[in-house]
Formats: structure tokens, C-alpha cells, sequence
């Protein structure tokens, strides 16, 4: 029978090494939210004009995706909230020529906020099937899409809000869906090799 002076060393052993698991662990989440922030002012920079709209085609919506898929929806909710600060801040976080929420593109930037929280919301566990997925992925978009189209509709009040809807969504409707199937595509892939490293396969 152990002593109560060893017993309370085990304890206390015990108490160490789960607070120092809790210190890692918020490090290793301030690593994720910092580094999907970075990821996302990087993908803004990638920035193409389209013709008959001021809206830029950026990256940022295959992004917004993935950090809904590999975050909690407290860190991805962390992640865009700093992005946007950054930004606000002056930082070089979004995409050029952009005025932030100030300017007629602000809805996206409040969209990825409510985006990057929903699909992490919706996917559910790490092995959420493909479907859901998708399906997370789908309110997401639609989610950024309609934060976007009726900042714009805000925005510029004297005009028919029926210009809004093929200026700031239909022109981007095949872009998105491809960044769509690219992130779920991603997220199935990285699952994969996941498994093949541990000896097993997850769930589709």
C-alpha cells in the first residue's frame, strides 16, 4: 500500500502534467487561429477583376472553407474576427484596392465571419461524412454570398437591387462552386493520409 506522502506526489505529478497540456494546448490553438489569419490575409492578395463588377475574385472563399473545416467554431470565430481587425488596423489583409467594411465589399468581409463559423458548426465531428460536408460548405457559401449581396444593396441604395445580385453573386456562382468541391476534396485527402498513417481508415 503506497504511503500518503507518494500518493500525493503522483497527485501532484498528475496536476503537472495536465497543466502543462493546457498551456500547449492554447498555444497550439493560438498557432491555428494566427496561422489560418495569415492564410487568409495571404489569399486575398491573389486578386482578379472581373468585368462588370467591382467585386475582386480572391481566394478567400476556398479559405474561409477550410478554416470551417479544421477549426472550432470559437477559433475559426477568432481567426476572422483578427483578420478583420488586422485589416481594419491598416495591415495589408485585404485584397488591394479594398476599403474594408467600409466599402461597397464589407458585407463579404462580415460573411466570412458568419461562414467560417457555420460550416464549423455544421460539419460536426472529424468524421463527418462527405455529404455533410458539402452541405456545410453550401450554407457557408450562401451564408457569404448573402451577407455580401445585401451590404451591397445598403450600400448603394438608389440602385435596383436586382444589379446587386448577378454583379456581386451569379458572376461568382462557378468560382465558388469549384472552391467548394476543392475544400471538401481536401478535407477527404488529408483524411486519408490521416488514416493510412494510424492503420486505419475514417469514414467517408
Amino acid at each position: 500500500m503506497d504511503s500518503p506522502k507518494s500518493a500525493g506526489t503522483r497527485i501532484n505529478r498528475r496536476l503537472r502534467w495536465r497543466e502543462a497540456f493546457r498551456v500547449d494546448s492554447r498555444y497550439w490553438a493560438f498557432c491555428r487561429v494566427g496561422g489560418m489569419c495569415l492564410l487568409l490575409a495571404a489569399s486575398a492578395q491573389f486578386c482578379l477583376r472581373l468585368p462588370g463588377t467591382d467585386v475582386p475574385l480572391t481566394l478567400q472563399s476556398l479559405v474561409i472553407l477550410m478554416i470551417g473545416f479544421s477549426l472550432s467554431p470559437r477559433e475559426a470565430g477568432a481567426t476572422i474576427a483578427g483578420y478583420i481587425a488586422g485589416g481594419s488596423a491598416g495591415l495589408p489583409f485585404f485584397a488591394p484596392g479594398s476599403l474594408g467594411l467600409a466599402g461597397p465589399t464589407g458585407g463579404y468581409i462580415i460573411g466570412f465571419l458568419v461562414a467560417a463559423w457555420l460550416v464549423s458548426v455544421l460539419k460536426g465531428q472529424r468524421t463527418a461524412t462527405v455529404g455533410r460536408l458539402l452541405a456545410a460548405a453550401c450554407a457557408g457559401t450562401a451564408v457569404l454570398f448573402m451577407c455580401g449581396i445585401a451590404w451591397r444593396v445598403v450600400w448603394f441604395w438608389s440602385v435596383d437591387p436586382r444589379l446587386a445580385v448577378p454583379s456581386g453573386g451569379i458572376a461568382f456562382m462557378v468560382p465558388a462552386l469549384l472552391k467548394l468541391a476543392v475544400a471538401v476534396s481536401l478535407v477527404v485527402a488529408v483524411r486519408g493520409l490521416s488514416g493510412k498513417k494510424d492503420g486505419y481508415s475514417g469514414d467517408a
